[in-house]
């Protein structure tokens, strides 16, 4: 997969929310903290609140995405462009690529390398 794919596949948050609950969910929501499969879905940002705990949740919950400003799109981009470098991918080039702050772009580098030495992408609970 290269950056084109990315952008076609993933042209806005929705996209990359929806594509997440697929793989997390089965498009099924499941509460992150008692796994009761019946949630209320509540409008903002593709949240949810669970009937039986009453906890909220969203889909980005317990993964490298969790608590990020940082559009899915550009998480994404930078997932496949690190995957793709043949040697390794300076942060000061994803920085400019990305159009983000350095400092931003150091932190998601740095949780999605650990997230591959564990050799997953956390999306499951």
């Amino acid at each position: 997969m290269n950056i084109l794919d990315i952008i076609n596949k993933f042209p806005n948050q929705e996209s990359c929310i929806k594509f997440l609950e697929e793989i997390r969910w089965n498009n099924k929501p499941k509460c992150l903290f008692c796994f009761s499969e019946k949630v209320n879905s509540v409008l903002k940002e593709s949240r949810y609140k669970c009937k039986k705990c009453h906890k909220f949740f969203s889909v980005t919950a317990q993964t490298i995405f969790h608590h990020t400003r940082v559009p899915l799109q550009k998480w994404f981009i930078l997932i496949v462009l690190m995957a793709n470098a043949k040697k390794s991918l300076s942060s000061s080039q994803a920085s400019r690529d990305l159009n983000l702050r350095l400092a931003t772009v150091w932190k998601m580098m740095h949780k999605i390398r650990k997230a591959m030495a564990n050799d997953e992408i956390r999306l499951t609970a």
